[in-house]
């Protein structure tokens, strides 16, 4: 039986069957050695690892836990991108929905961009550093250490940023007026780090809800950009995808930011889709990937 592993920057995921369902494990809810145990358990005996992360250490690890571990040849970012765009419209068959071309935006730590068009995936040259590390770390600096704490403030939060409403009113009701003119540009001169940390009383909290809500809002607009950004890179010739798939930890366990994504897609003209279980594209396309690593293996 095989399994898809996935060694992200900060989380590792896995996916394999387990009395014909799918079963989806990730380190945020549990370690890494527990997965390998219950992929044990469970029959698996052939994995395909992709991802970064993926070290001697892990191998050595796979190896004594008595599976046939393999990985691409292939440059590993071709491959993780492949991967994940297979995995990706894999999960999305799961809700009816099939896609054949579409703009991939896998957000973990750092932000990738990918175009499917005719069944070749092109990888989109520049990321984003503005993705998942860049929230988790300014959340740490403000105190808050939990990714979960993070999205539960957001929720909770008004948006410190300066918006072209706040200086043109007659723009209050339009989508134009929602577009950013600087991040964090409405935050009080008065305001420093300390207040943020000293949570002794209910304005310091309210204030740091929303500072989160606010790095939440950066991480969108920033993605939203890329996303009108990497459509003038499609060759002349092609349709640009009007679909975009959103998958990566980061947006699935960040519903705020799924809200943000989804209303400014509609309003450039894209059509958003977030598939359940999209923090495991790249481990499910490495799933599907494994049945061509074993035949080969085999010939070795």
């Amino acid at each position: 039986m095989k399994a898809g592993i996935d060694f992200g920057t900060t989380l590792t995921k896995a996916v394999w069957k387990k009395d014909d369902k799918y079963v989806f494990a990730s380190t945020k809810e549990k370690s890494l050695q527990k997965i390998i145990d219950e992929m044990k358990k469970d029959g698996v005996d052939k994995v395909q690892v992709e991802g970064v992360k993926y070290t001697q250490k892990y191998a050595n690890e796979l190896w004594d836990n008595l599976f046939m571990v393999r990985r691409s040849n292939s440059d590993p970012i071709i491959s993780e991108i492949n991967c994940q765009a297979v995995g990706a419209r894999e999960l999305l068959l799961f809700e009816g929905k099939s896609i054949d071309e579409f703009l991939l935006v896998g957000m973990g730590t750092g932000t990738s961009y990918s175009f499917v068009i005719n069944n070749v995936t092109s990888h989109y040259p520049i990321g984003n550093s503005i993705g998942g590390g860049f929230m988790r770390g300014l959340a740490h600096l403000f105190g808050v250490h939990r990714y979960s704490e993070l999205v539960s403030r957001a929720e909770r939060g008004n948006l410190l940023d300066l918006r072209v409403k706040d200086v043109l009113a007659e723009k209050k009701d339009v989508f134009e007026g929602e577009l950013v003119i600087a991040n964090f540009g409405r935050a009080n001169a008065g305001d420093c780090l300390s207040d943020f940390l000293d949570k002794a009383s209910g304005r310091e909290r309210n204030k740091l809800n929303d500072v989160c809500a606010t790095i939440v809002h950066c991480v969108a607009v920033a993605t939203i950009r890329d996303v009108m950004l990497s459509s003038l890179t499609v060759d002349e010739n092609q349709a640009v995808p009007e679909d975009v798939i959103y998958v990566g930890s980061t947006i699935a366990y960040n519903p705020v930011l799924q809200k943000m994504l989804n209303g400014y897609s509609y309003a450039i003209g894209k059509t958003p889709h977030f598939p359940a279980n999209g923090a495991f594209a790249l481990a499910m396309g490495a799933y599907l990937k494994a049945d061509d690593c074993v035949q080969k293996a085999e010939h070795d």
